[in-house]
């Protein structure tokens, strides 16, 4: 994992930071391929969009950084990780197994009322 560095000012006079992943699309599309997760590599903006039943996500490879995808335009946020590694374990996988966990609870309560 690289270092951060000034990466200019934004529209309110704050500094912006950078911090590239140092992971090549190859190990990122590798890494996936290992899971078995689905994604579509999008060269020309360094994004692949990665592919989830509930949700598709937007994973910049050479920053770390993601978000929701939108179909057309751009996000209205990103948000930021240390790697592919990370972004599966604390992002991806964990909005599954909220989902899941709501799933079970609501199943749960069908029974008890019987």
């Amino acid at each position: 994992m690289g270092e951060y560095y000034y990466n200019g000012t934004n529209s309110k006079g704050e500094a912006k930071w950078r911090r590239n992943t140092n992971e090549s699309i190859e190990f990122v599309e590798q890494y996936l391929d290992n899971l078995g997760i689905d994604y579509e590599t999008h060269h020309h903006t360094c994004m692949l969009r990665i592919f989830k039943q509930s949700s598709d996500y937007s994973y910049y490879w050479t920053t770390g950084k993601w978000s929701p995808y939108v179909r057309s335009g751009l996000p209205k946020r990103h948000f930021s990780s240390n790697g592919i590694d990370d972004f599966i374990n604390r992002f991806y996988n964990r909005v599954f197994e909220k989902q899941t966990h709501k799933v079970l609870i609501d199943t749960h309560d069908d029974y008890a009322e019987c």
